[in-house]
C-alpha cells in the first residue's frame, strides 16, 4: 500500500497505515520528513523533498481516495 502525507502525520494516513499492516500488506510511504510516524512505521520509505504549496489544502482529500482504492479487496 503506498502511503502519501507530507508531514508524515496525517491521522487518516496513519490509520490507512495501520489496516494496512493489520491486513499483512507491505507499506510504502511517501513523505517529506523521514522521522515523521508514518515514515518510522512503514516497509519501505521515499522522502518527497516538495516545499508545501497551494494545493497542499487538497492533499489531505486525495490522500484518502488513494488509500481507500487501495485497501479494497477484490470479492
Amino acid at each position: 500500500v503506498v502511503l502519501v502525507s507530507q508531514s508524515g502525520e496525517t491521522a487518516d494516513t496513519l490509520a490507512s497505515r495501520r489496516l494496512a499492516r493489520e491486513a499483512g500488506a507491505p507499506t510504502l510511504a511517501i513523505t517529506n520528513v523521514v522521522a515523521s510516524s508514518l515514515a518510522r512505521g512503514a516497509d519501505a520509505t521515499l522522502r518527497n523533498q516538495e516545499g508545501k504549496t497551494a494545493a497542499d489544502r487538497a492533499a489531505p482529500g486525495a490522500n484518502r481516495c488513494r488509500e481507500a482504492g487501495a485497501l479494497q479487496t477484490p470479492r
